[in-house]
């Protein structure tokens, strides 16, 4: 009964007083939560939203109390009731509030949990009864004389009709989910559908979202005061953006917030989600800010409808001027051979135009089946929700489930990948031959070494994609077509940047990575001028010097190109955890960098680094007593202790040491003390020397036994090697 009356109330809010605070936020200012919550999305006209926190910069809930037929439910985005947390007073305030108002405070009432499993220990000012639940519920509950504090997760799922009577029938119920929690433990499912937590909550109107919030450094989310709730809720966001007047920026970021993630999370067919589509053309025309118009845009992306039209048909949509418009072109149908092999995305060199259906279809073209496919149209994958100014919009990669034919649609257009679904990932020693077919798109430039003969290449160049790519043995770029005219022979280029992974390699041993690394250039990048990761990111005038074919000439041993920043990054693609610890996350990565410059640039550490400025730093440090809490804050200044050791002892000894960790790995919760001691233990193994003395000069913290084991291997040298 309640599912069918929800899309009934979706658009006409309940009078309720906003005007004071919920019974269970009085005398509660701030909540503690253990972890990072997940956010909680309501689209029921009673939602009523307590405690917020920081998505992007907007306000989402993490706890949501609703009056649901008769009874009554809270929802909160993980635990906040364990030992731990109702060690704070308003923690226990807000539980106290919390049974009260679940329980409409009556008087002889038993709480039923299964939330801890060594009782939970009720406030002292409530006269009630508290019992441990097994596994499954019992068999007969009383809404009457019993609230019910679950852990979804420790029930069956015979329990949830069960449930869903009781809080109609008048019970209280609490519950909670971290979405994001379930998605990592359980690949493959559906939020909405399968997670124990959103089938008790969806009938509701209520769900648990998948995004991750903000933590507080000090991890106290605040509640909500009276009235600020209202864009928390579906209905409430949507007579907030139809309202009269302009709203303050993070009110209306909040209410296109809630829009957003509603839509993300229910299904297309979803009543409530029909009519929220149906709203957007309206609120689209209205005067607002450039953000929520790009966030309006991107729920209107998810209607169903924009793909109701034939292949090869133009969407009346709005194009953005990025990733870049396109010449108008005849629909035209392409086919494409692809070999399938090992993980990540697989280029096809087709380009998805802005605005235009397009028909996509994979078939096998051996005899075993199809891996579990999807389609993803657009490289530019980072997701710019927190940042506070937006030079493209947030989010415009799109991915669409392979079933048979499949129709895209973007507004943006890109360049279209196949990605692997799920668990699912092409054997690198069984490669998969399929045959893409497509109607709609277009043909992108892109150059594969060994294989794309130069005429086909500068044929390419000359078509319309704005896009392209260029594809070594182990590493792909993705820039713009104009940027890569500028390479009429990729080769050269290619063969740098396919050395420079193999020497990564080299200096760490390790079998190569069967996935290659992905660079992708973008207007706006979701932090730093370039970013590492699958794909590693780097800002539009990174390109420069990427195409430049002068950086690519060996002369006297010598190349003109410097590529600090993305060298770096590849090294941040190579860092193993065991040997970098606290502070050294931007310093382990660029002795990769120097090993690079080196070998392939023939640029030695000296004509690298600043030595001048370098040796200040060192020698103010020194001084100082070599503080081991700012060696930590300043990399360049910890990057010089690295080189000293490479000077001293040569390359191959630290690709030496690199093997060691290979064949005698360090267990994978080590704390940074033990990684200190290892490493330095390690680089006296390896040089037969005690360099126990050099170490502690520089400030690393050894301990007792390390310095003993060091001694044991031979003598001291001097503690610094000068630095010209």
């Amino acid at each position: 009964m309640l599912i069918s009356l929800l899309p009934l109330l979706l658009f006409s809010v309940q009078a309720q007083s906003l005007s004071r605070p919920h019974p269970i936020l009085e005398g509660v200012g701030e909540v503690a939560f253990p972890g990072i919550p997940s956010d909680i999305v309501a689209w029921n006209p009673k939602a009523r939203a307590l405690i917020g926190a920081r998505w992007g910069r907007a306000q989402v809930p993490i706890a949501v109390a609703l009056e649901a037929g008769k009874g009554r439910l809270l929802v909160t985005g993980h635990a906040c009731f364990g030992v731990a947390s109702l060690a704070r007073r308003e923690n226990r305030r807000f539980f106290e509030n919390s049974l009260r108002w679940l329980g409409r405070d009556r008087q002889d009432m038993e709480v039923l949990q299964n939330l801890s499993r060594r009782g939970l220990k009720l406030p002292e000012t409530l006269p009630w009864k508290s019992r441990h639940l097994p596994r499954n519920l019992p068999e007969t509950l009383d809404p009457k004389t019993q609230i019910l504090l679950l852990n979804p997760n420790r029930l069956t799922k015979g329990d949830t009709h069960a449930l869903r009577r009781f809080v109609e029938e008048g019970g209280g119920l609490y519950l909670f989910g971290v979405g994001w929690g379930y998605l990592q433990t359980h690949p493959g499912r559906d939020l909405l559908r399968d997670a124990p937590f959103n089938r008790i909550l969806v009938p509701f109107g209520l769900a648990v979202g998948r995004d991750l919030v903000t933590r507080p450094k000090n991890g106290l989310y605040p509640s909500l005061p009276p009235g600020a709730a209202r864009p928390l809720n579906l209905p409430g966001a949507l007579a907030l953006l139809r309202g009269p007047g302009s709203h303050p920026l993070r009110l209306e970021e909040s209410a296109t917030t809630t829009l957003l993630r509603c839509s993300r999370l229910l299904e297309g067919g979803h009543p409530i989600l029909t009519r929220l589509f149906g709203s957007l053309g309206p609120l689209l025309e209205r005067p607002f800010r450039p953000r929520t118009k790009a966030l309006l845009r991107l729920i209107q992306d998810q209607d169903p409808k924009l793909l109701a039209g034939e292949p090869g048909t133009q969407v009346p949509l709005p194009i953005p001027n990025f990733p870049g418009r396109m010449a108008k072109t005849q629909p035209v149908a392409l086919k494409r051979k692809l070999r399938l092999q090992g993980p990540g995305w697989f280029s096809t060199g087709i380009y998805i135009p802005p605005g235009r259906i397009v028909r996509v279809e994979v078939r096998p073209l051996g005899p075993g089946p199809l891996p579990k496919l999807q389609l993803q149209v657009g490289a530019h994958s980072d997701r710019l929700w927190k940042k506070k100014r937006w030079s493209r919009d947030p989010e415009i990669a799109k991915r669409f489930p392979l079933s048979g034919p499949t129709k895209v649609l973007s507004r943006y257009g890109g360049l279209l990948y196949l990605l692997p679904r799920g668990k699912a990932w092409v054997s690198r020693l069984a490669p998969v031959e399929v045959e893409l077919r497509t109607f709609g798109g277009v043909g992108a430039p892109r150059f594969v070494l060994g294989e794309t003969r130069l005429e086909d290449w500068r044929k390419a160049l000359e078509g319309p994609a704005p896009w392209g790519e260029i594809e070594g043995r182990r590493i792909i770029f993705t820039m713009q077509t104009e940027k890569l005219r500028r390479l009429a022979d990729p080769r050269p280029a290619l063969e740098f940047w396919d050395a420079v992974v193999d020497l990564y390699e080299k200096l760490d041993p390790q079998p190569p990575r069967p996935r290659k690394q992905r660079v992708v250039f973008d207007r706006q990048i979701s932090a730093g001028a370039l970013h590492s990761g699958y794909p590693i990111m780097g800002h539009l005038p990174h390109q420069n010097p990427v195409v430049d074919p002068a950086n690519y000439i060996l002369r006297d041993g010598k190349r003109k190109g410097r590529f600090w920043g993305l060298l770096h990054e590849i090294g941040h693609n190579y860092q193993q955890r065991a040997w970098t610890f606290g502070g050294t996350g931007e310093v382990t990565n660029n002795v990769f960098v120097l090993y690079a410059n080196e070998k392939l640039l023939g640029a030695p550490i000296e004509e690298t680094i600043q030595q001048r400025k370098l040796r200040a730093q060192k020698n103010a440090y020194l001084a100082a007593g070599a503080p081991f809490a700012l060696w930590k804050r300043k990399p360049f200044l910890a990057l010089m202790t690295y080189i000293e050791l490479i000077r001293a002892h040569g390359w191959q000894s630290l690709h030496k040491v690199y093997q060691g960790y290979r064949d005698r790995p360090l267990p994978r919760r080590s704390s940074d003390h033990q990684k200190i001691q290892q490493y330095v233990l390690r680089w006296c193994e390896v040089t037969h020397k005690d360099l126990s003395p050099f170490f502690r000069s520089w400030g690393w913290p050894l301990d007792a036994k390390t310095i003993k084991t060091c001694k044991a291997l031979g003598a001291a040298p001097r503690k610094h090697r000068r630095f010209e």
